[in-house]
């Protein structure tokens, strides 16, 4: 059995056909980029109104960059 877990985040989005390999590279890193942010705004969420500790524990510039690069590696 395989358990999943609904992050809260999501995004839908239609994608032409027939486009050629590195514009189908733009929509993916675009896409990927957007949902990064989306996650890391919903984070903050639930930092907001706990203590100092976990409210500084979400989004943090560094979390876009690690993600790009890693976006890169795979």
């Amino acid at each position: 059995m395989t358990q999943t877990w609904d992050t809260g985040v999501g995004l839908y989005a239609v994608v032409r056909t027939g486009m050629s390999n590195s514009d189908e590279k733009r929509v993916a890193l675009g896409i990927f980029m957007e949902l990064s942010e989306r996650f890391e705004e919903f984070q903050g969420i639930f930092a907001f109104g706990l203590e100092e500790l976990l409210r500084h524990s979400y989004y943090s510039e560094e979390d876009l960059t690690s993600n790009l690069i890693g976006f890169y590696v795979v």
